[in-house]
């Protein structure tokens, strides 16, 4: 890639949090919201963050290891983004949420608030995870899952614009004793 067709270049300065060697991205042209000149967040290398599209890592938040932002997704607020998690889209991670091992987070989502998606998950669409939530790929999810919070409440079954605030997440197989009736009898009402 040409010098001229970059949007931002490293700057050599490794944070106090981390053993490995990170840079500090700085924007050499203006885009979106980012000016020449901004210094935005943390990353490996350029590995991490595409210079196409208006992507953009900014204040604390680090993007580590294989993992990568493109197209014209925004990491946030000391979110981290490592091992292969993918950032696209126009989704946003935010807040000190995370996502790592396999986790892909793409359409216009937003993660937020100490969340987590890792494992292979996959919030896209209009979804929104937040609170302290944690999102992890389950095998044996086949239909929609259903999202169940801190305070034994059921807040919604799954779909393309499921919520999540302070919860856990099962599918129907994996109930925990005391919701198997309340659900059942969802699922019923559902039919």
């Amino acid at each position: 890639m040409s010098d001229e067709s970059k949007k931002y270049e490293l700057v050599d300065a490794s944070d106090s949090s981390s053993v490995k060697k990170l840079y500090r991205i700085k924007a050499l042209r203006d885009f979106h919201n980012v000016k020449k000149g901004d210094l935005g967040g943390y990353v490996e290398s350029e590995h991490n963050l595409s210079h196409s599209g208006t992507c953009w890592i900014y204040e604390e938040a680090h993007v580590v290891g294989n993992a990568k932002v493109y197209e014209d997704a925004r990491i946030r607020d000391k979110a981290w983004i490592y091992d292969d998690a993918e950032v696209y889209g126009t989704a946003t991670v935010r807040n000190q949420a995370c996502v790592f091992g396999h986790g892909k987070v793409y359409d216009n989502a937003d993660v937020s608030d100490h969340a987590n998606v890792y494992q292979g998950a996959k919030v896209f669409k209009e979804a929104r995870v937040f609170g302290r939530a944690k999102l992890r790929f389950n095998m044996k999810a086949t239909k929609n899952i259903t999202v169940i919070d801190n305070n034994d409440s059921v807040i919604t079954i799954a779909d393309s614009k499921m919520h999540v605030y302070r919860s856990k997440i099962y599918d129907k197989n994996d109930y925990p004793k005391k919701y198997r009736k309340l659900l059942e009898s969802l699922d019923k009402s559902n039919e």
